[in-house]
């Protein structure tokens, strides 16, 4: 270890909270390239950040070198999974996750992501049209990826239940109802996406 990187670090264990030392040690790292020790000086900064939204950013860049500099996939999820707890409106975590699940073909746990992600959005109160989306898209994945209609229909239901105006799901879960003969329900959702549509006359 160097002298400058010895002296910051001294520093930060003295007082956590200094902020200048924190970032005169993350310009030290970048400046020499040692991207492991700067993935670990954010993550640890992370872990003792207060404020959630600034904590999930620094967690986000941790993943980010782990990803790309170290080529440590499953430490990066790791990490991005953290980080999306602590602030689940952090955006770029979830499609960086989410991307990396759809670009393995990982469906169970791109599943696991959705649930997980709506939940969280749900408790930090998000727009419950933006709860609706992540159902939309697992029922989407239940569907098409599983052959689980069952399951599909639960989400598509919890989706159009929380945005109204959410037709994609209605016509889904109607669809399902229709191929399995449930007439009556179809039938149901038929009315109820007639509702939703837009009226083209206000145009």
């Amino acid at each position: 270890m160097d002298a400058t990187a010895q002296d910051l670090i001294a520093r930060l264990r003295r007082d956590p909270n200094d902020a200048d030392a924190f970032a005169a040690l993350r310009g030290h790292y970048q400046r020499i390239g040692d991207y492991a020790s700067l993935a670990n000086l954010l993550e640890g900064w992370a872990g003792r950040a207060r404020d959630a939204s600034a904590a999930a950013h620094a967690m986000f860049e941790a993943g980010e070198l782990v990803l790309g500099a170290l080529a440590d996939r499953e430490r990066a999820i790791r990490m991005y999974e953290r980080g999306l707890a602590l602030d689940p409106h952090h955006q770029d975590t979830f499609l960086r996750l989410r991307g990396l699940f759809e670009d393995s073909g990982e469906a169970r746990r791109l599943a696991d992501l959705l649930e997980r992600h709506a939940g969280g959005l749900a408790k930090a109160q998000a727009d419950p049209r933006e709860v609706a989306l992540i159902y939309h898209q697992l029922g989407e994945l239940w569907e098409h990826r599983f052959n689980r209609v069952d399951k599909a229909v639960h989400h598509y239901r919890k989706a159009f239940e929380l945005d109204g105006t959410l037709v994609a799901a209605i016509y889904a879960a109607r669809e399902i109802y229709r191929n399995a003969g449930n007439l009556k329900a179809a039938a149901t959702l038929l009315e109820r996406e007639a509702k939703a549509e837009p009226d083209a006359s206000r145009r």
